[in-house]
This record gives C-alpha cells, structure tokens and sequence, in this order.
C-alpha cells in the first residue's frame, strides 16, 4: 500500500510562514532577556543587530503570510489554515506596528527632555 502525498496548498504555506513568525518573535523575545541577565548591554553593536534581524525576519514571514493567506483564500476557497494565517499575521503585523509607535513616541519624549 502506498502512501499519497497530498500537495501542499496556499493556505498552508501561509499557515507555516505565519508560525515561524510568531516563533521569531518569541525567540527574539527570550534571546534579548536571556542577553539581558547575562550582562549584554543593549548598546552592543551584535547585540542590536541579533534583535534587529529576529524582528525583521519575523516581519517579512508575517507579510508573506497575510500576502499568501489572501491569495490562498481568493484562489481555492475558504480554507481554515489561511484563516488561521491571516489572523496570526495580522496581529504580529499590529503589534509590531504598535511597537514602532511606542518606540517612536518614547524617543521623542526623551529628545525633548
């Protein structure tokens, strides 16, 4: 008996890319805490890029993923896992939306102060 492999549709490339961004995230959360309690100071050049880039390559997979999640959804239907997409994509979106505002409005608070 042999097995069929089932070809991968849209929503679940979606799916994945949508969880490796919420992986990003979190792993770039728990490297700069562990980078904290080890004494990395935020002000080192490596240090900023390594957080730099788990945030931005957790933005481009969440992007790829809402863009894959529509044309998912446009092309074969209402599927579950390109819904699933398209929610986790867009609240990484926001969030990481939200933090840029914040970051933004703290660095003004404290240039004029």
């Amino acid at each position: 008996m042999a097995f069929e492999r089932r070809r991968a549709g849209l929503g679940d490339i979606a799916f994945w890319l949508a969880v490796a961004s919420s992986t990003l995230v979190g792993l770039t959360l728990l490297v700069s805490e562990i980078g904290s309690l080890l004494g990395a100071p935020p002000q080192q050049v490596w240090f900023s890029l390594m957080i730099g880039t788990g945030i931005a390559l957790a933005l481009v997979c969440a992007f790829a993923g809402v863009v894959t999640a529509h044309v998912s959804r446009r092309q074969e239907g209402a599927n579950r896992r390109a819904r699933s997409a398209l929610v986790v994509g867009y609240c990484i979106l926001g969030a990481l939306a939200a933090l840029e505002v914040l970051a933004a409005v703290t660095l003004i608070a404290f240039a004029n102060t």
